[in-house]
């Protein structure tokens, strides 16, 4: 669908990637339940670096975060897997690049 990415197997290596190429990463789209720390803890990780990338969440559990619960740590989307592929990649470029 035309975006470069880079894949992370756990949010400690997402956020080993994030910090390794900031300057090429314009939205980060993380599960909430993964190994080595869970969507939000990478959320908080990326909120307390001088960084203001958008994240979004696409997940088919939540675990004991609810959506609101999310949204509050400050996700930008949500989106529930399965999702419609269209809407997750225009809600992408969006945040990509808002005044496009």
């Amino acid at each position: 669908m035309g975006f470069q990415v880079c894949v992370a197997q756990g949010a400690c290596e997402a956020l080993a990637i994030y910090q390794q190429q900031r300057d090429a990463i314009d939205v980060v789209l993380s599960d909430v339940i993964m190994p080595g720390g869970d969507g939000p803890s990478l959320l908080k990780a990326l909120r307390a670096l001088p960084t203001d990338v958008p994240l979004c969440f696409m997940s088919g559990s939540f675990g004991p975060y609810s959506p609101d619960d999310l949204m509050r740590l400050g996700a930008c989307a949500i989106f529930n897997k399965p999702c419609d592929l269209s809407d997750l990649a225009a809600t992408l470029r969006h945040l990509a690049h808002p005044r496009n």
